[in-house]
């Protein structure tokens, strides 16, 4: 039988911060995915009771009772243990009030009660809440000082039996695309990480993992509708990231318990000599102060100078991991240098100008990196790794803001890319065109959901790339339901010579393609004449256009008829190839199409016929599948 780790998970978050909704899309992912080995009673009516307010309000409405416990038990994958979890959904009133009243010797307090039971917590805040729109800066504020008054509780109560704390960031599909909120939010997340840094500093004396105080790890955004599988995988990553810290935690403490054991044995041995020992330290002249502790900035742009002294020069790209260490002084050195932010730490003048120089210094690199760097998929993970989670760096550093949008341009290099070489690869093995449409589609909505994801700044970029996709993953998915497109036509001028004893030289003309083959008997489009012979006698349609659907792919013909009044039937006189010469479209099964997309005019000739064609509105053809086309 699989082992279990039993995880017991306390809860924060005011009124609307996205408890329940993150606790009801977890528990639904783990149910369609088939992970859920047990859930409680509780459980299943929790489940249904927000179920109903989805179906009735377009949401969840705010939690108006305490569900207090809710047990669940998870099956994970092979090579790692199944949880036992217990979560909770709490009233955010409650929870407001036990924050603000953790001073006070209240036994009902809902926060008290969880920092004595739990292994570990989630702090919910919601970065867009909606009864605070007109006063965001205050809410902030307050959530702010909620999340220091917790965390030094915390650290009070628990000492060294760690409280692994993450900070949930929620609905992020309604604030990822805002910069104000994003600039916003970045610097809440400083302002909370250095008071957590500090705190544990003061309380902990570095006697903790360091995971605990990593903000990247412990500051984790998720949606507040499951848009994807990637945004419900997210859910479970946040439990994930407990579970982890739980686990360390636990193997710190018995490290040191294992180091304690052993200084009290070595203790007993020297008990003799101690006496000596001690009598020298009574009489012995007072110790020297202790030096002041170097700043945390200065230690800081230590750090990052050591970094960069080892940091890959010129076009030669880091790993990730090292890509990612240099983002992580990036991500509190940017918003420190912002004159529109709040929350900056007071600094020498000097400290400043360092700070200002080591930041011109880092996007340079970062810059030149973009420059020379191919659109690879292991380029683009380092430098995404580089510039993750960075603010508007415009008015703070112009060369990281180049590489940001440097950055944006060599994604969509990179989905052209990926579309041409599905285009090529599908044209060398001759694919029907329905299956190039479908790996197209496929692809595209991957790559909308990737870009979706992106954590690199220029929302109006994101913004234009994802739109670029999802019109051209429509296009592919309507080609796949018609099976093909439509144009209009029209003849723009058409003659015959009749044959001797016809007097109404009657002709028609029909056309055929993949999935719209002619009709039989024909029924073709009139050419009715226009005057008598003898001679050339001008035909014309009863319409001016028409509109025609063509299938996918090839053939793509036309026929040509003549009506015989004795029998009233068409007899057919010829059949035309409509694409002798192919237009670029062709490897999509398009052949008609032509390059300018506005029109194609093909002429028809067949003894003493002549028709010429015009076709026009052709369906538009979206950017990136156009560019990729060309580009294959």
């Amino acid at each position: 039988m699989k082992p279990m780790h039993a995880l017991n998970l306390g809860v924060y978050g005011c009124i609307r911060a996205g408890k329940t909704l993150f606790l009801y899309q977890l528990l639904r992912y783990w149910q369609q995915k088939q992970q859920v080995i047990q859930l409680s009673d509780k459980g299943v009516k929790f489940l249904e009771t927000v179920q109903s307010e989805i179906e009735r309000y377009k949401g969840s409405l705010p939690t108006m009772s305490n569900w207090g416990e809710i047990p669940v038990q998870v099956r994970r994958g092979d090579s790692q243990p199944d949880w036992d979890l217990t979560f909770r959904d709490l009233t955010g009133e409650w929870l407001e009030k036990g924050v603000d009243k953790l001073d006070s010797a209240d036994r009902d307090n809902l926060i008290q009660e969880q920092v004595r039971q739990c292994d570990a917590f989630l702090f919910f805040f919601n970065p867009v809440h909606p009864e605070y729109q007109k006063d965001l800066d205050e809410y902030y504020q307050r959530e702010f000082q909620r999340a220091e008054k917790f965390l030094e509780y915390v650290l009070k109560e628990r000492q060294n039996q760690h409280l692994p704390t993450v900070f949930v960031l929620t609905c992020k599909d309604q604030w990822e695309d805002r910069s104000d909120i994003r600039v916003k939010l970045q610097n809440w997340i400083e302002r909370v990480h250095r008071k957590l840094q500090e705190l544990y500093d003061h309380y902990l004396r570095g006697h903790y993992p360091q995971e605990f105080v990593e903000q990247q790890g412990v500051f984790l955004e998720v949606c507040s509708t499951g848009r994807s599988p990637q945004d419900n995988q997210q859910l479970e990553k946040v439990v994930d990231r407990l579970a982890d810290l739980v686990h360390r935690s636990r193997r710190q403490r018995q490290q040191i318990r294992r180091r304690g054991l052993r200084a009290l044995l070595l203790s007993v041995a020297v008990l003799a000599g101690l006496g000596g020992l001690g009598w020298w330290l009574v009489n012995r002249e007072p110790p020297t102060p202790p030096s002041l502790p170097t700043p945390p900035i200065e230690v800081r742009l230590r750090e990052l100078e050591e970094l960069l002294k080892t940091h890959p020069t010129a076009a030669r790209l880091p790993s990730v991991k090292e890509a990612e260490e240099i983002n992580k002084h990036l991500a509190w050195l940017v918003p420190e240098l912002d004159p529109n932010a709040s929350g900056a730490a007071d600094v020498a003048e000097s400290t400043r100008q360092h700070m200002r120089e080591l930041l011109e210094r880092t996007s340079q690199l970062i810059l030149e990196k973009t420059r020379k760097a191919d659109p690879t998929p292991e380029a683009l993970a380092v430098l995404a790794a580089y510039l993750k989670k960075l603010p508007d760096a415009s008015d703070i550093s112009p060369p990281l803001a180049q590489a940001q949008q440097r950055y944006w341009e060599l994604q969509r290099t990179a989905c052209l890319q990926q579309l041409a070489e599905i285009i090529r690869r599908r044209q060398e093995v001759a694919s029907p065109p329905l299956d190039t449409f479908v790996e197209l589609a496929n692809k595209l909505r991957e790559m909308e959901q990737q870009v979706r994801q992106d954590e690199v700044f220029l929302p109006q970029a994101r913004r234009n790339l994802r739109e670029q996709l999802q019109t051209a993953a429509t296009f592919c998915e309507d080609r796949l339901k018609q099976k093909g497109y439509t144009v209009h036509f029209r003849v723009t001028s058409a003659h015959c010579v009749p044959e001797a004893g016809e007097d109404e030289p009657w002709r028609g003309f029909d056309f055929g393609s993949p999935g719209h083959p002619m009709t039989l008997p024909p029924n073709p489009y009139r050419l009715v004449p226009k005057a008598k012979g003898p001679g050339k006698v001008p035909l014309a349609t009863k319409e001016p256009s028409y509109s025609l659907p063509v299938g996918l792919g090839t053939p793509v013909e036309c026929a040509l008829y003549r009506c015989i009044w004795k029998t009233f039937e068409w007899e057919r006189l010829h059949k035309f190839d409509l694409i002798t010469e192919p237009g670029p479209y062709a490897p999509l099964g398009m052949p008609l199409h032509p390059a300018d997309q506005e029109k194609r005019e093909i002429s028809l000739r067949y003894e003493n016929h002549e028709v010429n064609l015009e076709f026009f509105n052709f369906q538009p053809i979206p950017a990136l599948i156009r560019e990729a086309v060309a580009l294959a």
